[in-house]
């Protein structure tokens, strides 16, 4: 018998509420899977934490949701996204890639102290005393050259720096992630006088300011700059794309190395503090550490490791340990920043 308007009708009234009522048990259950989940916000390279935080579910069975910040602002983007969010942030832990970031959030009481195995492992030059937040798998700053256009030594670096024309140069803006903590490293180092000075008369000889260490990389990497700064994990992505690079560690007037560490720390507003424990001790495990020293990203264990580590990681272990104490410079950052943004003409 062929279907009726009638026949239609009942099937319409019928199906509607069932429908209906899938849709609102499926939203219900997404919404319950994502209040289940850990916010992790992060500043580290997505295409190696995102293996880091699947390791982690994998282990422990807790859902991780990261949100992830770009390149020309990293680390300073989400840490004024969580200060601007305060009470009302979703984040639930903050993995930073530098150390600046932590200390503002501290100050304006935006962290949980929490001191487990892995912060113990930590030695104490790389971690909060208080146990607001700690450092772990680090990068160095380094001198990248180009070893078709520069032939000369350590030592002969400086000679670039006093040419005239610094247009083969490339560093990145030094308002964001571990260019600013090189900077701040200098405002101390030289006094703010001589680092502002020191900056604007690089700008004046042309150097090339980019949006990034990975940019900086890049121009010396295909032969348009012959030197830049950039840090160790953007290095070896040109080692391993066959670049004619080489480098040196960048060193304070005291010969110290500035190893700048990832960071993490747990969000003061948190409902999941139980779940945000195990991924900080995760973070910080010798696994972890030993498993990022062995990636594409050669990231330097801070804290003893027992496992095998690739060999071009364990050379630059000694230059770790003799990385200066970067808490020193914290009370800096904030003057830094807005002289930074001034002489940029950035808000």
């Amino acid at each position: 018998m062929p279907p009726t308007k009638s026949n239609f009708k009942k099937a319409y009234l019928i199906l509607v509420p069932v429908i209906l009522i899938a849709a609102f048990s499926a939203i219900m259950n997404v919404s319950r899977n994502s209040s289940s989940a850990l916010i992790v916000y992060c500043s580290h390279d997505s295409v190696f934490a995102e293996k880091v935080l699947k390791r982690f579910t994998e282990q422990t069975g807790i859902e991780v949701i990261p949100k992830y910040d770009t390149e020309a602002s990293k680390s300073l983007g989400l840490t004024e996204k969580i200060l601007y969010e305060k009470e009302k942030s979703e984040c639930d832990v903050y993995w930073s890639n530098e150390i600046l970031s932590m200390p503002a959030l501290k100050n304006a009481e935006m962290l949980l102290k929490y001191k487990g195995d892995g912060y113990n492992r930590i030695p104490d030059k790389y971690k909060d005393l208080e146990g607001y937040w700690c450092g772990f798998a680090a990068r160095l700053r380094v001198i990248i050259y180009n070893k078709d256009l520069f032939k000369g030594s350590e030592e002969d670096i400086d000679k670039i720096f006093k040419n005239d024309d610094l247009s083969k140069v490339a560093i990145a803006l030094p308002l964001y992630g571990t260019t600013l903590t090189h900077f701040a490293s200098l405002w101390l180092d030289l006094s703010s006088e001589k680092l502002k000075a020191f900056y604007n008369d690089l700008k004046e000889r042309n150097i090339q300011i980019v949006q990034g260490n990975g940019p900086s990389r890049n121009l010396v990497a295909n032969g348009t700059c012959s030197i830049g700064w950039t840090d160790t994990d953007d290095y070896f992505g040109a080692v391993d794309k066959k670049a004619p690079v080489g480098m040196y560690p960048c060193r304070l007037s005291d010969k110290s190395t500035i190893c700048i560490p990832n960071t993490v720390g747990i969000i003061k507003h948190t409902d999941k503090l139980q779940q945000a424990k195990k991924l900080v001790e995760f973070l910080l495990s010798e696994q972890n550490e030993t498993a990022l020293a062995n990636s594409s990203s050669r990231q330097i264990p801070l804290g003893k490791v027992s496992g095998e580590i690739a060999d071009e990681v364990k050379k630059l272990i000694p230059f770790a340990m003799e990385g200066t104490d970067l808490k020193k410079i914290f009370p800096v950052r904030d003057e830094l920043v807005k002289w930074i943004k001034e002489v940029e003409n950035l808000k």
